[in-house]
């Protein structure tokens, strides 16, 4: 657990630091100095890089390398995905002779994620090892992550460390076994930063480049009618009918939740047949269990949002988007009584929900502001615990090097 702590915390504070040298002014003693010694004289021909632009790439770059290289040097037995699929595609790829007999072993098209397959292949042309692969899908995310927040803080003046540290707490554990189709939600989230950025036509690019590392990139798209829709300013919701909406939504999740063991003890009486059994969590056509402890942390966040309505209410597309996101992540965790892959589409929307909670300290003055992401970020990381050290789930703890490096 320090491991992950200590790497989430640390690429934070350097990327807290980053930004915060980003505002100061630059000292021009510093640039004097520097011209005097490459005999720089013409000012049109000075650089306008600072010693702040310098210091902040280098802690920009650290702060992206630490979580990167957490991922790449870790043991096979982190993430149940890696052992079945990154490692034997990374074999696979080895052995190919070309890159046509690689397109054929793969059955490359089109629609078949040919951007994994091309990075897989050219790495192996190069790398006899497959921890540089897991070096290069984890930069994808962790890049493209980054982007994406900062794009953001152009639009919604969120910041961006915060913004970092609550997605390094809700899925940087995922990314570590669901590899592809993270780097498809990082892609994906980078492409709606675009999107606020009024950047439509670099939306688009970047939702098919997500589609040709993992095939459910392309719910990507939902986001933009999602965004043209909420834009309209005659759509602000009220106080009044928000509430209406959360009691709405809290009746419905409490008589889910009585569901599952509402019809267990109905076949337990003989009141109705067993064979309902097959449509509840573990039967024949569901596939996950469903946990109250999920629906209980996203019912405590959407409830965060309901509490600052008045205060976001003054910019409607944010209110509305923020909401939304929040109802579809509450509703995505009942998605596991039906198919996994129900929940799985809530994968796009954990950084905008992440990029939400991190937007409530807006609310505040700067007196206060730190208080309440304190209180956010505290009860992210207690779920943090929940998720991925008690019930360990994506098995990415505790966390393991791969001794195999080292042998040598």
């Amino acid at each position: 657990m320090i491991i992950y702590l200590c790497t989430f915390f640390l690429s934070s504070l350097f990327i807290a630091l980053s930004e915060k040298l980003s505002d100061r002014k630059p000292n021009n003693n510093f640039y004097n100095k520097i011209y005097k010694v490459i005999k720089v004289r013409d000012p049109s021909t000075r650089c306008a890089i600072n010693e702040n632009t310098v210091i902040s790439f280098f802690l920009i770059l650290l702060s992206l390398l630490l979580p990167v290289v957490i991922a790449a040097i870790r043991s096979p037995e982190i993430g149940t995905d890696v052992k079945y699929y990154v490692i034997p595609h990374f074999k696979t790829a080895l052995n190919c002779r070309d890159f046509t007999a690689f397109s054929k072993r793969f059955e490359m098209s089109p629609t078949s994620e040919p951007l994994y397959g091309m990075i897989l292949y050219f790495a192996t042309r190069h790398f006899k090892s497959y921890h540089v692969v897991l070096f290069i899908y984890q930069t994808i995310i962790i890049l493209f992550m980054y982007l994406g927040f900062r794009n953001f803080k152009k639009v919604l003046n969120v910041p961006i460390w915060s913004g970092m540290l609550l997605y390094y707490l809700m899925y940087f554990n995922v990314s570590l076994n669901i590899v592809r189709q993270s780097m498809a939600v990082s892609i994906v989230f980078y492409a709606v930063s675009c999107l606020f950025n009024g950047k439509n036509i670099k939306y688009f690019i970047f939702i098919v480049i997500s589609f040709g590392l993992h095939g459910s990139g392309v719910l990507g798209l939902i986001f933009f009618p999602m965004y043209i829709f909420l834009r309209k300013k005659d759509l602000g919701l009220r106080y009044r009918d928000i509430r209406k909406l959360s009691a709405a939504i809290l009746i419905i999740l409490t008589g889910l939740l009585c569901l599952d063991r509402g019809v267990r003890m109905l076949v337990s009486l003989g009141i109705v047949r067993p064979n309902m059994l097959n449509y509840l969590s573990g039967g024949r056509f569901s596939s996950n269990y469903l946990s109250p402890v999920s629906v209980g942390i996203y019912s405590i966040l959407l409830f965060a949002y309901i509490v600052h309505i008045r205060y976001i209410a003054k910019k409607p597309l944010e209110l509305n988007f923020y909401v939304i996101v929040s109802i579809i992540m509450l509703l995505g965790s009942f998605g596991s009584l039906i198919s996994l892959y129900i929940s799985r589409v809530c994968y796009y929307f954990i950084p905008l929900h992440a990029l939400a909670l991190s937007s409530i300290q807006n609310c505040y003055k700067k007196s206060e502001k730190y208080l309440w992401m304190f209180s956010i970020i505290s009860f992210v990381f207690l779920t943090w615990v929940v998720f991925f050290v008690i019930k360990n789930n994506h098995s990415t703890y505790p966390y393991m090097v791969d001794q195999m490096l080292f042998s040598n």
